[in-house]
């Protein structure tokens, strides 16, 4: 291919020169004159044209325009006539996003879930409680006393929850009456992910011993199949029900896929330069997000090694992330007591909520995309709007 021509300054085309002539310069004292003609006639139309517009600025104009702020406004005014910049979506957010915060836990607050139809809110924390709350306004439906201590991971499906713990019990509660259904224990090594596989007889553990569990509720004490391939603690679980995968991730800084159907390793995403700390999966089981201690999210897609995205904005580890229902933002809690919302496809954060005192441990879109829950250090509970419309807007 012919290489592109590059115009520079010296390889222009130079104007024609005009050629001069006897008439032209008999021409030029008239024609002189006739240009000094119509421009005192253009400048008279204008300045008439103009007047009217200045009178009917100055009429609308507040009495401290006429002020030394006067030249401030006018500057203002052809500012505002030029192209201005992109304003973030973050710097128009109302100046109170929280819908509803209530003190959950005392010691702090450590997990939360949100129903399938977002009609509840469940929450563990430091003081070695199960709640159930009612998602419009956060009003407390029931407290389920927790024998194995503090939960490290929780899963809901309909009114069962599933509990890890530290000493590797997994106890299932039915939260409707409180009841506490059935234990499961492998062995003593600490549970910190849980995740329901597909339907409420089948759930996966992540643990302490580098293992990945796959248990039928039937067994309290044998699973299913356990997952090799870690190379130490594994620290987050995420299942796409459309595609039976699995995503694991934890201290060896990486995240694997699995085929539940197959049992097999599908690949192994690398990159991450600290430990995984969270991975969530898009609802049309397309892409796995993975949070890191050091602050980095990581956005790869399920069917190849290739990474989508890298966000970093976060000052410290994040705890958690979470898929907004339309795929299209991700919403992460961190250690600076910020929780961020971020968009996708313009690669950048586009809101920043504040309240929590201190690590924000958990969070997660609301099933209709509208709401945001989170759960702080500082043991309260908070449901932010997730102001969809405005982080979309331009």
């Amino acid at each position: 291919r012919r290489a592109p021509r590059l115009f520079t300054r010296d390889s222009q085309p130079k104007p024609v020169k005009p050629r001069s002539s006897r008439a032209s310069t008999r021409l030029r004292p008239l024609l002189a004159k006739l240009a000094i003609g119509a421009c005192v006639a253009t400048a008279a139309v204008m300045l008439q044209n103009h007047l009217p517009k200045v009178a009917n600025s100055l009429h609308k104009a507040p009495a401290t325009a006429a002020t030394s702020k006067a030249p401030v406004a006018v500057a203002a005014r052809e500012r505002s006539a030029a192209p201005q910049p992109q304003v973030s979506a973050e710097t128009r957010q109302p100046v109170t996003p929280q819908i509803a915060s209530v003190p959950a836990h005392t010691g702090g607050a450590s997990l939360l879930r949100y129903s399938a139809d977002g009609s509840r809110l469940f929450t563990t924390g430091a003081d070695g409680t199960l709640k159930v709350w009612k998602e419009d306004g956060l009003s407390l439906i029931r407290t389920i006393p927790l024998e194995a201590g503090p939960a490290t991971a929780l899963a809901i499906r309909g009114d069962t929850a599933l509990t890890g713990h530290a000493g590797g019990q997994v106890a299932m509660w039915d939260t409707a009456t409180a009841r506490k259904r059935a234990a499961y224990r492998r062995n003593e090594a600490d549970v910190w992910s849980l995740a329901f596989a597909g339907d409420d007889t089948h759930f996966i553990t992540a643990t302490h011993d580098w293992k990945v569990a796959l248990w039928n509720t039937a067994e309290e004490s044998t699973p299913l199949h356990v997952f090799d391939g870690h190379e130490n603690a594994v620290r987050a679980l995420a299942f796409a029900p459309g595609a039976a995968l699995l995503a694991s991730g934890g201290a060896d800084k990486t995240v694997k896929l699995w085929n539940l159907s197959t049992l097999d390793l599908v690949r192994t995403y690398r990159g991450p330069r600290d430990f995984i700390t969270s991975i969530a999966i898009s609802p049309d089981g397309k892409l796995i997000a993975a949070a890191s201690l050091d602050g980095d999210i990581r956005i790869w897609s399920t069917s190849s090694r290739s990474q989508r995205r890298r966000f970093a904005g976060h000052q410290g580890a994040i705890n958690q992330v979470s898929f907004a229902p339309d795929g299209r933002h991700l919403a992460s809690a961190g250690s600076d007591g910020t929780v961020r919302v971020w968009d996708i496809s313009r690669r950048r954060a586009i809101r920043a909520y504040t309240g929590h005192r201190g690590e924000v441990k958990a969070v997660e879109y609301s099933p209709d995309g509208t709401h945001i829950a989170s759960a702080g250090a500082d043991g309260t509970v908070r449901i932010w709007t997730a102001l969809v419309q405005t982080a979309d807007a331009n």
